[in-house]
């Protein structure tokens, strides 16, 4: 028992970790391991005694069980040969405890046979060592050399050995000869390396490159270095400083060539740079200005100038330039098929241009331009879309002849992708200038009822601002009337069809109502419709003025008494009345799209047919009577020609024709009676001038046997005598009186009086002439004012004034003083001619009355007069064509009023 513990306390005191293992194929039972064993393999008792061998190592599922199965078959091995094996070294993922992890360990075992006293195997010893770090330590230094070797040998790049001061290359690989065309031994001579430098990059690489070796530290840079055949490379070395006491004494570097690399990383700056520029809110000739001042960076050139090609696609125009600001080229258009120049050149080849000095171009560089602003060297790029030039870039520099080698060059893929920006940006711009410049409303709307861009005519046709329009829903400016379908058409838009023709009414900022003719696509996949609309609210304002303007014509020629019809150029029927159809008892049904001859053959050889023909070839209207047959009527036809055809209007006149043959029949018989009349109306007037006369003679032998009773017997008569002396006296004077005044009467419009200029002022002065004893004894007043001139007789108008002048003095109230005014007033057509009185009136049932022959409103002995002279001159005026008539109120004056022609 003793000899147990002590080799129990020897198993766990061994350094080496140690498992023993019960030989119970194929669970292999653990039953004992160490502190060092349980060190190795991260575990503890708990995690091995008491488990079987698959059960305490489980499997990594991440890796292959190609571990576990060298343990079986070693432990195989030691049972079938019962000898120890020396397994060989082996990885092993070790479990961490407590967790799904594995830690990587390198094992070298071996398993050892224990016999019992009947010398059967019953255990096995596992003993390993931890070599973990040995294998790491080898398998790193295998790994170092590898890479060194193949860094040496393989890399794209040149791996170089040197000693300090001075500096001297001892060993450089042979991808020398292959990236800059020198043999590795050209390089081990003294100051080889410092001249083969870039002059631009030489002082400062050099100098960066001692500051860093002296200070010890490693470093790397870039420069410029001169191949063999001439061409610039660019170099990227990594150096590191290795010391000695402290004191550089080796160099040991890798050259890499970053061409390509400085190539792109040039090109991609410039790109993201130009791509940045071509985003930015700026019209095409901002960017390209921008981007030209990118190039001349890129370039370190002078100047730059960008050419168009034109809309036309005829000329190229230099569209912006970039350079010193006292370099201030004119605007110009070039034709593309002008004969010289670089541009030009650059169209024709299609292809880049370099230059290194333009005065030996002149066939090319014959400008002006070029020679007063010293430019020499040229580098000139087309710029393509789809193959076809659109742009040309010139870049160059002033004063001063530069090596192309030294300046990178645009390659074609950059050239072709600025191109497209370009295009694009041209075809934005040319978009915003339709976009913006359209006088029809362009906007962009999306289905969820918002407008998202609309362009200067919408929102000035609509008097809203633009961002009044973004952020209301378009349906609040839709009018109520038309909001369904508006919804209808964005529905139709929304299932992916496009709309040709749609109207609706949208709300100004005034109040009215706009009406609106859409034109709309869909764009579905941005969930957005992109709609043209013009402004027809003029055209339904005229449509519903003609269809008012139609209504009333259509109403008028339905109510007029006249029939109606008109007819195109083909004499087609294309319009006919209700009266038509009552006075040719025909329908409009049966009428309208036929041809009227077809429907009126008798027409044709009337005078319809040849006088519409006439209308039409003279453009003239016709105007004619014709008696139709069919109807046995008489018709008034009046046709008007227009690019249309005829409009023709007639009317029944069969009653008319047949009351003009009455006409003409009574016209004879008037016209006999005429004759019959003017015969016994000269025998009146000869009857009354011989009566008149006749009469006199008598009434004058009457009235002096009177006076020479009076002058006789007038001592022996008596009172009652001389007043019927006087009687019978002054019967006889009025007598004659009268029968003057009838002969006069019945001589008005006889006489041949001459029409002629009269000045009612001066007739004025005439009469009141005429009248002075009178005026003077009644001490009347007699005026006149605004009297104008007329064309009359002169004879009868006097006669006119001078009796409503004696009336008015006449008819006056005892005592009183007359005033008569005498005014003149211009009417349409007449003069107006007013005598105005404060005599004593006329009641206003004698007003007509008065202008009757002989009649008298007065006894003779009140006022004298025969009653004949108002009606004297009734006819006077009358027979002139004017009229006369009072205006008066008993007692209170009167106003004879009469008109005269102009």
């Amino acid at each position: 028992m003793t000899d147990n513990l002590l080799i129990k306390k020897l198993f766990d005191a061994s350094p080496l970790p140690s498992l023993l293992i019960l030989a119970n194929d194929p669970i292999f039972t653990l039953l004992e391991a160490n502190d060092a064993y349980y060190k190795i393999i991260n575990g503890a008792p708990s995690d091995l005694i008491g488990k079987g061998l698959f059960e305490a190592f489980p499997q990594n599922p991440n890796e292959s069980s190609e571990a576990l199965d060298k343990i079986l078959k070693a432990i195989k091995t030691v049972l079938e040969t019962k000898a120890p094996y020396r397994a060989p070294i082996q990885k092993y993922d070790i479990p961490i405890r407590g967790t799904d992890q594995f830690e990587v360990r390198y094992w070298d075992p071996l398993f050892t046979p224990i016999f019992n006293e009947q010398n059967e195997l019953t255990h096995i010893l596992h003993t390993t060592e931890n070599i973990s770090m040995a294998m790491e330590a080898e398998k790193a230094l295998f790994s170092t050399s590898k890479k060194l070797h193949d860094l040496i040998t393989s890399i794209d790049g040149i791996f170089w050995e040197a000693e300090v001061n001075p500096l001297i290359f001892t060993y450089v690989s042979p991808q020398s000869y292959k990236l800059l065309g020198y043999h590795p031994e050209e390089w081990k001579a003294e100051g080889f390396w410092e001249s083969r430098i870039h002059p631009y990059d030489r002082e400062n690489t050099i100098n960066f490159c001692s500051s860093q070796v002296q200070q010890g530290s490693n470093h790397n840079f870039e420069y410029r270095f001169i191949a063999k055949d001439g061409t610039v490379v660019w170099l990227n070395d990594v150096v590191s400083v290795i010391l000695e006491k402290g004191k550089p004494s080796l160099l040991r570097g890798i050259m890499t060539d970053i061409t390509h690399k400085k190539k792109e990383e040039r090109n991609n700056s410039l790109r993201v740079a130009i791509n940045k520029v071509f985003s930015e809110e700026l019209n095409l000739e901002s960017s390209i200005k921008k981007s030209l001042g990118l190039f001349l960076k890129y370039s370190g050139l002078d100047y730059a100038e960008a050419w168009l090609q034109s809309l036309d696609s005829n000329n190229i125009v230099l569209a912006a330039h970039e350079g010193p600001d006292y370099i201030q080229p004119k605007k110009e258009i070039r034709s593309n098929d002008e004969k010289v120049g670089l541009i030009t050149e650059l169209f024709k080849s299609n292809e880049p241009i370099f230059i290194k000095d333009l005065r030996n171009y002149q066939n090319i560089a014959s400008s002006p331009f070029i020679h007063d602003n010293n430019i020499r060297s040229a580098m000139a790029y087309p710029i393509t879309f789809n193959g076809k030039f659109i742009a040309g870039i010139i870049l160059s520099s002033i004063d001063r002849n530069v090596d192309f080698q030294d300046i990178p060059v645009l390659d074609s893929d950059f050239l072709v992708q600025l191109g497209s920006m370009i295009k694009r940006k041209r075809a934005e711009y040319e978009l915003n200038m339709f976009f913006e410049l359209s006088p029809d409303l362009l906007c962009i709307a999306g289905f969820d009822g918002y407008f998202k861009k609309v362009n200067k005519s919408f929102y000035k046709t609509l008097g809203y601002t633009e961002e009044e329009l973004l952020k209301k829903n378009y349906y609040e400016f839709t009018h109520p009337d038309d909001k369904v379908k508006t919804k209808n058409s964005v529905d139709t838009l929304d299932s992916g069809k496009s709309i040709s023709y749609f109207e609706n009414r949208y709300l100004s900022k005034s109040g009215e109502y706009v009406w609106l003719a859409w034109t709309s696509t869909p764009i579905l996949e941005e969930k957005l419709m992109f709609g043209i609309a013009k402004d027809i609210t003029e055209k339904k304002q005229q449509e519903e003025a003609i269809r008012i303007s139609n209504k009333k014509v259509s109403d008028t020629l339905e109510s007029i008494q006249d029939g109606f019809y008109a007819i195109d150029n083909e004499a087609t029927i294309t319009y006919w009345n209700h009266e038509a159809e009552v006075l040719l008892g025909k329908k409009r049904e049966e009428l309208l799209g036929k041809n009227i001859w077809e429907m009126f053959p008798e027409a044709i050889t009337l005078k319809f047919h040849p006088y519409f023909a006439e209308a039409k070839k003279k453009n003239k209207p016709v105007r004619f009577e014709e008696f139709f047959p069919p109807l046995k009527s008489w018709y008034e036809i009046s046709a008007f020609p227009s690019d249309e055809g005829l409009s023709v209007y007639f009317r029944d006149i069969t009653d008319r024709k047949a009351a003009e043959e009455q006409m003409l029949e009574l016209n004879d018989t008037l016209a006999k009676k005429a004759k019959e009349l003017a015969e016994s109306n000269a025998e009146l007037e000869q009857f009354a001038f011989i009566a008149s006369h006749d009469m006199q003679e008598p009434l004058r032998m009457v009235t002096s046997f009177l006076s020479q009773l009076e002058r006789k017997y007038s001592n022996t008569l008596d009172t009652k005598g001389l007043q019927y002396l006087h009687y019978a006296t002054d019967g006889a004077v009025r007598m004659r009186q009268i029968i003057l005044d009838l002969l006069e009467f019945s001589r008005i419009g006889k006489n041949d009086n001459p029409m002629e200029k009269i000045d009612l002022n001066e007739l004025m002065l005439e009469i009141k002439l005429i009248n002075q004893d009178t005026l003077d004894d009644l001490g009347a007043i007699l005026s006149w004012e605004n009297l104008p001139k007329v064309y009359f007789e002169k004879g009868p108008l006097m006669q006119v004034l001078q009796n409503l002048i004696t009336n008015a003095l006449k008819y006056q109230f005892p005592g009183s003083i007359p005033k008569i005014l005498v005014t003149g007033r211009d009417l349409e057509g007449f003069w107006e001619i007013a005598i105005e009185d404060n005599g004593i009136g006329i009641p206003k049932e004698y007003q007509t009355k008065v202008f009757e022959i002989f009649k008298r409103l007065h006894q003779k002995d009140e006022y004298s007069g025969t009653g004949i002279g108002l009606a004297i001159c009734k006819k006077i005026i009358e027979k002139s064509g004017g009229s006369i008539h009072i205006e008066s109120e008993e007692g209170l004056g009167s106003k004879f009023v009469f008109t005269i022609k102009k």
